[in-house]
């Protein structure tokens, strides 16, 4: 019968924290990268000619089909191959850097599909009624337009930030050294797989529930009005 050993935790704590912190900020990068991604998308979609806009169209819907783990692969092995083979030029994206741009990549599709609907369901007629009142483009965009946005896409926003840290747990499998390839280093040393896949959970846990806490303290601030 398998016998809980927590010590094991707290004998490998140094590596355990490390990893954490590591983890906090490849998910500080892929949120800010992923928010960065999603608002340039948005953009280009919104507010470019049809031309321009109809390939952002297949951008958004192609990486939103990809599977982020896919695109993190392919990218970490195949795209220096063909940087090399068929334009000679020679690149080698690091384990960080590589599960930045794919998981920002990936995410920031979904935040523009995120913005794209915060715009839509911006009021044109109160839109025109400031501008009847006289109210300047800044007033407008502060007391209509930005308490409107905010309004429809904290809810969706704050899942799509959770959604991104869970999917951060796939930079593992390129030997990106965050909470769950430190972990399973530490299984492979130890033979003690519920102990430490237990810290994983609750260290994800711990990551999120903070999130969803100030998305939740930021939808009764404005107002959001769950349907």
């Amino acid at each position: 019968m398998y016998q809980w050993e927590w010590s094991w935790l707290w004998k490998f704590r140094d590596e355990l924290l490390r990893a954490c912190l590591f983890t906090l900020e490849l998910n500080a990068c892929v949120i800010i990268g992923s928010i960065c991604v999603g608002l340039g998308l948005c953009a280009l979609r919104v507010a470019t000619p049809a031309v321009i806009r109809k390939p952002v169209v297949f951008l958004v819907e192609f990486l939103r089909a990809l599977p982020v783990l896919i695109l993190m692969i392919w990218m970490f092995f195949c795209l220096p191959i063909l940087f090399r083979d068929v334009l000679n030029y020679p690149i080698r994206l690091t384990a960080w850097t590589t599960a930045v741009i794919a998981l920002a990549m990936n995410m920031g599709a979904y935040f523009s599909e995120v913005f794209r609907a915060g715009l839509a369901a911006i009021p044109t007629g109160e839109i025109q009624a400031g501008y009847v009142c006289g109210l300047s483009r800044w007033d407008i965009a502060r007391r209509i337009a930005i308490p409107h946005t905010l309004r429809s896409i904290l809810p969706p926003l704050a899942n799509q930030c959770a959604t991104a840290i869970k999917l951060s747990s796939l930079a593992s499998f390129i030997a990106v050294p965050e909470i769950l390839y430190t972990a399973n280093s530490l299984i492979h040393e130890t033979f003690r797989p519920l102990e430490f896949y237990t810290f994983v959970a609750l260290a994800y846990l711990a990551i999120i529930l903070p999130v969803t806490g100030i998305a939740a303290w930021a939808e009764r601030r404005y107002g959001v009005q769950h349907g």
